[in-house]
């Protein structure tokens, strides 16, 4: 019975250590699951991760649109917020570690691949959405 149990440890810690040093995909490098770069595309697809968000998570999407606020760290990462017209939607999304520098400024349009993990509706206003992904890479800088 132990020799079961230290069995089922080894493998459970062997699956622990595969998750932890698993590598980062880069996204830079990675052909997305879904695009969206008119504000139609943006509308359509927008209505079907809002009727099923759960099917979304962890696709990769691509898409093109103005930058509110971006902030990029020395080391790596920061993040990066757009918004959308209509419908209305906000995105937040986590730049990815590799991403040091960029020349994207504010008020530019971007396009950047990303992978979606989920979204919630505002609570001030039901009718803005919010939109979140990470390992985000901005793909024109």
């Amino acid at each position: 019975m132990l020799i079961i149990f230290l069995c089922v440890g080894l493998v459970f810690a062997g699956i622990g250590l595969y998750l932890y040093y698993k590598p980062v995909k880069n996204l830079a490098h990675v052909m997305p699951d879904y695009t969206a770069y008119t504000p139609e595309e943006v509308e359509v697809l927008f209505k079907k991760i809002n009727e099923n968000p759960d099917k979304y998570i962890g696709n990769i999407i691509e898409f093109q649109w103005i930058v509110n606020e971006i902030t990029t760290l020395p080391s790596g990462g920061g993040y990066l917020l757009m918004e959308l017209d209509r419908p209305k939607v906000f995105i937040n999304a986590q730049l990815d570690h590799r991403v040091n520098a960029s020349t994207v400024q504010s008020g530019e349009a971007c396009k950047v691949r990303a992978e979606f993990t989920g979204m919630e509706e505002d609570l001030i206003d039901p009718e803005v959405h919010i939109l979140y992904f990470k390992q985000t890479t901005i793909i024109n800088f």
